[in-house]
């Protein structure tokens, strides 16, 4: 078995609150306004499984397996 090192880009949950306050979308995230790329369920801090920038637009996956498992196949992610 060969071993490698990947580098997994995280935040944890108060950076990430702060990088949505400066970005003006906390209120918008905390009162379920996005829908995951993949399956439209809306996202909150309960069910978050991953933020993108694809295209110079906020993109959120929920946490479920399917739709990560689509996240991860997709180049743009």
């Amino acid at each position: 078995m060969t071993k490698r090192n990947i580098d997994i880009p995280a935040v944890c949950d108060k950076d990430l609150r702060v990088i949505l306050s400066d970005l003006g979308i906390l209120n918008q995230f905390e009162s379920y306004g996005f829908q995951c790329k993949y399956c439209n369920q809306q996202i909150g801090w309960h069910n978050l499984g991953a933020i993108a920038m694809v295209d110079s637009v906020l993109v959120f996956v929920c946490d479920s397996a399917e739709c990560l498992d689509e996240a991860s196949m997709r180049t743009e992610l």
